[in-house]
């Protein structure tokens, strides 16, 4: 091959590299296009590329777009919020007590995935704390809270959570109440659509007991009420 026959491929393939990737998505999208009207695909799973692109102009032009990313921006960041909200919240609160950080560091580094952390001050005891934490089922887990001075906690407690919905936490109280269970202490909250509820018990009998009454509680199905005709009257 010559000097000529040298630059020639060189330049070829300089307008390979440039132009390359622009062909192979345009013969993609053509392939995907002829593909779809011919049918050989489903067009329910994958629409024509112009049919796409005409739905998109339309929802820009009537302003649908901004609706639907408005949506999908505040799941994005409502799960960001659940997901994250946590963990930064331990994070800052192991970084301000250097006691905590001795206590969870370990815990985290041997692959902990703590749902429940919970820190409260002794009463009339200023000097004297209590750090809750759960769920430590692995027996590494364990042995890792032991040697950071955690022990088994005195009361059977009960972690529950779920989609939130309306009228939830007052099924679960009647079935409680109903059942005669005794409740030692109660902590819930709700962050976006998420509830997150432990419940603490006397004995490990009432904590059987009230598993199946808040299991039956959260997954019954509540009927919709109809709306009542409206009557209506002429006057002559």
């Amino acid at each position: 091959m010559g000097v000529r026959g040298a630059q020639r491929w060189r330049r070829v393939a300089a307008r390979l590299e440039r132009y390359g990737p622009g062909l192979i998505v345009t013969a993609a999208l053509g392939a995907w296009e002829i593909l779809a009207r011919t049918e050989t695909i489903s067009r329910t799973f994958f629409p024509p590329p112009s049919s796409i692109a005409t739905a998109l102009a339309a929802a820009v032009a009537e302003g649908e777009i901004l609706t639907h990313a408005r949506v999908t921006i505040v799941r994005v960041l409502t799960g960001f919020a659940i997901g994250a909200g946590p963990g930064l919240l331990l994070g800052l609160a192991m970084g301000a007590s250097s006691r905590l950080r001795a206590q969870l560091d370990p815990l985290v580094a041997a692959g902990a995935d703590l749902e429940v952390v919970m820190g409260y001050r002794i009463p009339g005891q200023k000097a004297r704390a209590v750090v809750e934490v759960a769920p430590i089922a692995a027996r590494h887990l364990a042995r890792t809270a032991e040697g950071v001075g955690l022990s088994p906690a005195g009361a059977p407690t009960l972690l529950v959570n779920g989609d939130n919905r309306p009228g939830l936490a007052g099924r679960i109280a009647r079935a409680l109440a109903e059942s005669g269970v005794n409740i030692a202490f109660l902590v819930a909250q709700v962050v976006g659509t998420r509830y997150s509820a432990v419940f603490g018990f006397e004995t490990e009998a009432d904590l059987d007991r009230a598993a199946d009454r808040i299991r039956a509680a959260v997954t019954a199905r509540v009927p919709r009420r109809r709306a009542s005709p409206r009557s209506s009257s002429s006057r002559s």
